[in-house]
């Protein structure tokens, strides 16, 4: 049997066998993120502890739960954050998968390489890239709310309902997104305006009757992970999900951060527009609507018949996430994220009622416009295949064997007893790579930390919390066998973890190659540390 290298199904296994390798090196590579260590250790105390109620967790449950899981089967040697960065590989894979079915049901299987131009657009997009290759859980619960809405998407030349089974899939998919990350709850509530602009032909009943009830069915399921922890945790869950998201932003006004006022969100979108390839994808998509624009004109037709109403639709899903990612206090870049897969889905409807007019010569230089940048981003992946020859280079391997060299020097200077105790640091990875017992109050690293000072002592102690001014009190209670210091060095978080090691005579380990700066509790008649101490 030959092999039809043109077909359709031919060219979407070539595209995909080239570009899995490379978004698993670039997962495996990845720049360590200091936010990957609160999910990477939620999922490592989740196997045996309560989330929410025997640690906090600032984020909704779906990724530590899931992490929990494999973890028991699949990380026996504590190897977690290489468990974790897998699973991020296989939510990016399937992210770039929906958007490669996305823009092939959109536009028909006559346009072959439309899918994959769209799939990497996607993939090697800079604001994507912030946390694709990170174990945060970004990409998860991107991919989810993406999938979801794909299932909404009409096949083209059909404007019509999408099947029971779809709109309730595509609930499920988006509500498991914000069961993941509740900061795509808007998208959950506006995704149903697909099912209006897909079915306009449709009798009310068939637009606003069985699908609007499956997908509503299909987000209550998706809902499930967040309605039974509200339910069993309460006051706890949403102090974890909403409250403290609110007091985290009134810190970071006192401390004057540049990225919560009006200019500094500003700012922060102009070093997004800065990045690249998101650069290359907004003025992509500014010569697309000229480009339609024209066409109306030269047809002598309102602009609305050239623009279809889907594509419409996924441009005011996109317009909505682009808002909730401004009004977002502080703003981070990869807020935007939901905005380039929506984006790219509104540019490919577009492109479809381009293509089915007469030809046009500028549909044909944007055409190759498109191919260009989209090689570009193809190129950007390429760079990462390299990693793959050095496995032991990898980060998870590096963090690995970082939290082994911590143990190691644990026991070396404090033996058996301090290696017993819990290890008190704002970077609690390393500690549970080596196998080591951390805070549960210090779960979350500085995240938490750095704002209990602004909650009432009750609430800090219902969510398993300490602060700048109680953590001695913390540590007077139960001594730390380690404190391990040198990642929070702005605002003076450290300070407290370095007054206790002094006045209660901890020594500094001399352990060449360690991240941070290592106190051991000493042996009984050990001799007190110097005042300093350097950072290895």
């Amino acid at each position: 049997m030959q092999l039809n290298v043109g077909s359709p199904r031919a060219v979407q296994s070539i595209y995909f066998l080239a570009i899995a390798p490379a978004l698993f090196a670039y997962c495996m590579s990845g720049t360590l993120l200091s936010d990957e260590s609160m999910y990477v250790t939620a999922g490592a105390l989740a196997q045996d502890g309560e989330l929410y109620g025997d640690f906090a967790y600032l984020q909704a449950p779906v990724l530590p739960l899931l992490y929990a899981a494999l973890f028991r089967s699949a990380a026996p040697g504590h190897d977690y954050l290489h468990v974790a960065r897998v699973v991020t590989f296989c939510f990016l894979l399937t992210g770039v998968v929906a958007i490669y079915a996305a823009t092939r049901r959109l536009l028909g299987p006559s346009h072959r390489a439309a899918p994959a131009l769209a799939a990497t657009l996607f993939a090697g997009n800079h604001v994507i890239g912030q946390r694709a290759g990170s174990s945060c859980n970004d990409m998860a619960a991107l991919t989810l709310c993406v999938a979801g809405v794909c299932c909404l998407l009409p096949p083209p030349g059909a404007p019509a309902p999408p099947r029971l089974g779809r709109a309730l899939l595509a609930g499920f998919l988006v509500a498991l997104g914000v069961s993941t990350k509740i900061y795509h709850a808007p998208l959950l509530a506006l995704s149903p305006v697909l099912l209006l602009a897909c079915s306009q032909a449709a009798p009310p009943r068939d637009r606003l009757g069985a699908p609007f009830l499956s997908y509503l069915g299909g987000a209550m399921l998706g809902l499930a992970p967040v309605l039974i922890e509200l339910a069993r945790e309460g006051r706890v869950f949403v102090f974890n999900v909403i409250t403290y998201h609110t007091v985290n932003s009134r810190w970071r006004v006192m401390e004057s951060h540049h990225y919560t006022s009006l200019s500094g969100k500003a700012r922060a979108l102009w070093d997004v527009l800065a990045m690249p390839t998101a650069g290359m994808l907004v003025a992509l998509l500014a010569a697309l609507v000229l480009v339609v624009a024209w066409t109306a004109w030269r047809d002598r037709r309102p602009l609305r018949t050239v623009f279809p109403t889907d594509a419409a639709a996924l441009a005011s899903l996109a317009g909505a996430a682009f808002v909730t990612a401004l009004v977002t206090s502080p703003v981070w870049g990869h807020y935007f994220m939901m905005v380039v897969p929506l984006s790219l889905l509104a540019g490919a409807a577009c492109y479809r009622s381009l293509a089915q007019r007469p030809a046009s010569p500028w549909l044909r230089v944007w055409s190759a416009l498109a191919i260009a940048v989209a090689l570009f981003h193809g190129v950007r992946l390429a760079r990462y295949l390299p990693h793959l020859a050095r496995p032991t280079g990898w980060r998870p391997a590096e963090v690995h064997a970082e939290g082994l060299r911590l143990r190691d020097a644990i026991v070396a200077a404090g033996g058996a007893r301090a290696a017993s105790g819990r290890v008190a640091t704002l970077f609690p990875l390393y500690a549970v790579e080596g196998g080591l017992p951390v805070y549960p109050e210090l779960a979350t690293g500085a995240f938490l930390y750095r704002v209990g000072d602004l909650v009432p002592a009750s609430v800090r102690a219902a969510v398993v919390a300490t602060s700048p001014l109680t953590i001695g009190e913390l540590l007077e209670r139960e001594p730390p066998g380690a404190i391990l210091v040198g990642f929070e060095t702005e605002h003076g978080l450290e300070a407290p973890l370095l007054r206790y090691a002094r006045e209660h005579h901890y020594r500094e380990a001399a352990a060449g190659g360690l991240k941070g700066t290592l106190y051991v509790r000493p042996a009984p008649g050990g001799g007190p540390i110097a005042d300093g101490g350097a950072t290895h």
